[in-house]
Order: structure tokens, then C-alpha cells, then sequence
């Protein structure tokens, strides 16, 4: 392409545009940089020189999904899958070039995600795999030369480190199976994929602070759920992120909502309930029900890892009212039973009945795609006598359960709250060997699991090893709950031998909890391909995997894959 005359021009007057809707997203300046978007995908195609409408149609319809999903919107999903056609369309009227089949390669991996989100699988998973053949293409793209190249160069490390983090934090065996889909480009070296995100934040291209939000959420909360440490190079690095954002996106509510969870891991409660008024403030005008139901969760766990539960209990009662004031029936029933079982430890009876009472109500409701947290809810409240009574002894050991292995609280608790909380444990359960199994079973769980939370690895051993000697006696419930499998995974985290081994061998618990001992699964096998715990081996997926993926593509060859 000429590198001056009236094409060069136009290439560089929306090449500083695209620059200048992303500046707008991140200074909380959504709706202007929906406008520029939208608008250069309605540009009348150029007679010359490069076509750029595509692009700007593909990050329309990612900021239009977005807000359609913080609305609460009807549709937001068929939607924005119209609006990702409308990108290929448009994209497939340029001549190919390397930034044309990268974009390509980004439609088809947001319409197999959205499609995903409807359920439609068979077509979300031919359109992933559509994706898979132009990611060789992004390679290309981290050499290309010419006046694209900001452009086409930051996205291409971007996409490349996101792709290969993601699969970094696959079992060993997936992996193998997704290389082979995606060559040299995939290879899922976690290494490799950060060394990327680094890159493209470091150049400063135009996605440099997407992968800046990355990096963060890799430091922050990746590292934390599967299980591995965060150092304090990596504290570090994180606060040099945020503070490289401040000057580049100042009062960005993005970014001070990471400010907020670099807060939360550090345990530094006041100091994240700060962050989350600000971000909440400069939010409220935008009336957007999603982030307004988001922002009041959070103000209820930071309550909850306080110990505060009658702020929690209005936290959780106030962001259900948002979804429910909007006919929004998915997560209502988890946040009633958390503030039921808050309610519960308030003491306020009638409150906590009048939560439960919630559950029962949603759970009769005609709804095939709840949630597993919702799920979850309905299963506990089923199992309380009578449907909306529970002691505190019980409504804590249920709060300190879902703390632990789904809202991720437990870990987020100040020291001095750990303490308070592992002290009424043991106050609760004096003599946990001698109480019904389950119950007992769970009391030395928590405990232990607070003892290495707190570094007394050798406490923890010894309260999980009493923990152990309890799991022989369980009933159903204790599979339900998953006490099981969470006690042999903290076993395994603190080192001990053979509880990998009998973690594959519990039984399958309830979706919710199974989901996260998964994840937390995925960080051990990845310290075991590591050779840094004891390990034991996992069935090998490969042919399985291979199998389905072929079977997938053969059944969907005639299918139409855009609906």
C-alpha cells in the first residue's frame, strides 16, 4: 500500500480513531466510544486503499454485547451475533491480508462464545474450531511491516498470549490435543503466553490495555483459584500495571475496579470497600442494573470476609432486588440463600425465613438453564428442616463452605477475622469426632483449611488427618457437599501423598462445587507436570477428545452455523 497520498490518509485518520474509541472505553466514556465504533462501521465502503469497516464493526459489536449484558436487555445475545455477521460481512468485502484473517479469526471465536452462552453448542464449537485456521495467521501478524503494523502487531501478541494462557492452565493431556489444533502458534507455554501479554503491553499498540487487564487478572485471581501462590513480584507487577493505567486512563473505573482486587487478595478489606464506592460512583449514572446487582456483591463479601453479617445480608438482599426488579431470575436464588444463612447468624429469624422462602419460591419456577450456584440453593434449602429453619452452628458451617469453594471469600479474610472464625469453630465443635460425620467432617476441614491459609501447614495436616478418619462414615449429603473432595484437595495443596490420587476417586458432587475443584484440580496438574508435588497420573483424554471434535465437525458439515 502507498505510504502517502489520499488512501494513506484515510488509513491513518481511522487507524487514530480506533485508537481514540478504545481511549473512551477505558476513561469511562462508554457511550462515545460506542458512537465512533459504530459509526466507522457504517462508513460508505472505500473506492481504494484498505478497508477498515470490519474492524470497527467487530469492537462494535463487543462494547454493544457488553452493555447489552449490564442492562439486563432482552435479545443482548441474538443481537450481538447479528452484529458479528454484520463484521464478517463486512470484512470479507476487503481483499485478504494478514489483519483481515486475524479479524476473521476474532469473529468466529466471539460467535462460537456467544453461541456458547445460548447453549447452542454443536455450532459454538464448529465456529471454535473455524477460528483454529486463521491462528496461524496471528504469527504473521507479530512480523507484519507496514502502516498497519501498530495495529496489526499489538493484536496479534495480544491474541496469541490470551490464547496460549488460556490453554497454559489446561491438564497436560487437553493440551496436547488443542496443539495439535493450532501448530507452532499454540502451544500453551504459560511462559511464552505472559512473555506476549508483556510485549503488546510494553509497545503500547492499541491493545496494549487489554493486555494490560490480563496480566491483572492472572496475577490477581487466576494464580489465586488454581490454587498457586502470588509472590511478591507479582504484587509488584500489578501495582505497576495499575499505576501505568492511572496516567494513561486517569479515574478509569476499570482499572480502579483491579485497584479494588489487588486490595481484596491483599486481604485489605477498607481499603477495596473504598475502591468499590468510587467505581460505583462514577458507574451509578450509566443505570446499568448488572454492574449496580455486581457492585453490592461485593460490597456483601467484603462484609462477609469481616465477619459483619448483617451488612452482608443487606449487600446480598439489595443486589438481589436489582435482578428481580428486572425479571431476572438466574442468581437470585444463591444470593437469598446467602443472606438467609447471614440472616441466620444476625439473628433475624424472620428475615433469614423470608430468604429461604425465596428459594423454594424460584425453585418450583419453570426454568431449564439455572445456574449451578442456583442449583446449589435449591439443594441446601430443600435439606433444611422444614425447608426455611437451620441452626447458626449449621448456617456457618454452610456460609464457611460456599466461602470456600465458590465465592473465594475464605481466602480474602484479614488475619484477625481468620483467627475469630477458626476460634468459633472449634467453640461450635468442641469435640468434632463425636457429632453426626458430616458435620464433623466439615468443622476440621474449615479449620484446617484456615490453618494453611494462615501458614501453619503442620495444624492444617493434623486437622485434615482428623478430617480423613470422619470420611468413611459420610452419607449423601457429604458427596452432595463435596467435603470429600475438597478435603483431599487441601490435603494435596498442603503437600500430603496420595490425596491427588483419592480426589479422582470421590464421588462427582454438586455442579457448583464440582466446577471449582476442577479449576483447582487443573493448578495441581500443572505443578505436577512440573514436578513440584507428588504425583499421580490422570486417564489419558486424547483419543476421547479427538473423537468428539471429529464426530462434532462430521454431524455439523451441512448444518447453517450462523443462527
Amino acid at each position: 500500500m502507498p505510504q502517502d497520498g489520499p488512501e494513506h490518509d484515510k488509513l491513518k485518520e481511522d487507524m487514530r480513531k480506533l485508537q481514540d474509541g478504545i481511549r473512551h472505553l477505558f476513561t469511562n466514556d462508554f457511550k462515545d466510544a460506542e458512537n465512533i465504533f459504530r459509526q466507522g462501521a457504517e462508513c460508505p465502503r472505500p473506492a481504494k486503499g484498505r478497508d477498515t469497516r470490519g474492524a470497527f464493526a467487530l469492537i462494535y459489536a463487543m462494547v454493544s454485547f457488553m452493555f447489552g449484558l449490564l442492562s439486563f436487555a432482552n435479545d443482548q445475545l441474538d443481537e450481538c451475533l447479528s452484529r458479528v455477521w454484520t463484521a464478517e460481512s463486512l470484512l470479507l468485502e476487503d481483499s485478504p491480508w494478514v489483519g483481515q484473517k486475524m479479524l476473521l479469526g476474532m469473529v468466529y471465536l466471539i460467535a462460537g462464545v456467544v453461541q456458547a452462552a445460548k447453549n447452542a453448542w454443536l455450532k459454538s464449537g464448529v465456529n471454535l474450531v473455524r477460528s483454529l485456521r486463521y491462528i496461524r495467521d496471528f504469527e504473521e501478524g507479530l512480523r507484519f511491516d507496514g502502516p498497519e503494523a501498530n495495529f496489526v502487531r499489538s493484536f496479534a501478541a495480544f491474541v496469541m498470549g490470551l490464547f496460549n494462557l488460556v490453554l497454559s492452565m489446561l491438564p497436560p493431556q487437553m493440551l496436547r490435543v488443542a496443539s495439535k489444533a493450532g501448530g507452532r502458534t499454540l502451544q500453551g507455554s504459560r511462559a511464552d503466553a505472559l512473555q506476549l501479554l508483556h510485549d503488546c503491553y510494553e509497545q503500547e499498540g492499541i491493545m496494549a490495555p487489554f493486555a494490560v487487564l490480563v496480566l491483572l487478572c492472572y496475577n490477581i485471581w487466576m494464580k489465586t483459584y488454581l490454587g498457586e501462590p502470588i509472590t511478591d513480584d507479582d504484587f509488584a507487577a500489578s501495582k505497576s500495571f495499575l499505576q501505568w493505567s492511572a496516567e494513561r486512563f486517569p479515574d478509569s473505573a476499570v482499572f480502579e475496579f483491579w485497584q479494588m482486587e489487588l486490595h481484596v487478595i491483599r486481604t485489605e478489606i477498607h481499603e477495596a470497600s473504598r475502591c468499590v464506592e468510587r467505581v460505583h460512583a462514577v458507574l451509578g449514572h450509566l443505570e446499568l442494573p448488572a454492574i449496580d446487582s455486581f457492585l453490592e456483591q461485593k460490597k456483601a463479601m467484603f462484609s462477609l470476609a469481616l465477619l459483619d453479617w448483617a451488612s452482608a445480608a443487606r449487600g446480598f438482599e439489595r443486589s438481589l432486588a436489582v435482578s428481580a426488579a428486572k425479571q431476572r431470575r438466574s442468581y437470585v436464588p444463591t444470593l437469598s440463600y446467602l443472606a438467609g444463612l447471614c440472616r441466620v447468624l444476625c439473628h433475624s429469624p424472620s428475615e433469614a425465613r423470608e430468604n429461604f422462602a425465596r428459594v423454594q419460591q424460584y425453585a418450583k419456577m419453570r426454568k431449564r438453564n439455572w445456574p449451578p450456584e442456583d442449583d446449589l440453593a435449591f439443594l441446601k434449602v430443600k435439606d433444611f428442616p422444614g425447608g426455611t429453619c437451620v441452626e447458626p452452628t449449621r448456617a456457618l458451617l454452610e456460609l464457611i463452605e460456599i466461602s470456600m469453594l465458590k465465592i473465594h471469600v475464605l481466602h480474602t479474610m484479614p488475619s484477625e477475622e481468620k483467627c475469630q472464625l477458626k476460634q468459633k469453630l472449634l467453640e461450635d465443635h468442641p469435640n468434632p469426632t463425636c457429632e453426626p460425620p458430616e458435620e464433623g467432617a466439615r468443622a476440621l476441614l474449615f479449620s484446617a483449611e484456615i490453618a494453611r491459609l494462615q501458614g501453619d501447614n503442620e495444624e492444617a495436616r493434623r486437622l485434615g488427618a482428623e478430617a480423613v478418619a470422619l470420611l468413611p462414615s459420610l452419607g449423601s449429603r457429604g458427596a452432595s457437599n463435596g467435603t470429600a473432595a475438597a478435603l483431599h484437595l487441601t490435603m494435596a495443596l498442603l503437600g500430603v501423598e496420595g490425596h491427588l490420587a483419592l480426589l479422582d476417586k470421590c464421588p462427582k458432587c454438586c455442579r457448583a462445587y464440582d466446577d471449582s475443584i476442577k479449576f483447582k484440580r487443573l493448578g495441581l496438574e500443572r505443578k505436577i507436570a512440573d514436578a513440584t508435588i507428588p504425583s499421580t497420573s490422570s486417564g489419558d483424554l486424547s483419543a476421547a477428545l479427538e473423537q468428539c471434535a471429529d464426530d462434532g465437525c462430521r454431524s455439523a458439515a451441512t448444518a447453517d452455523f450462523k443462527s
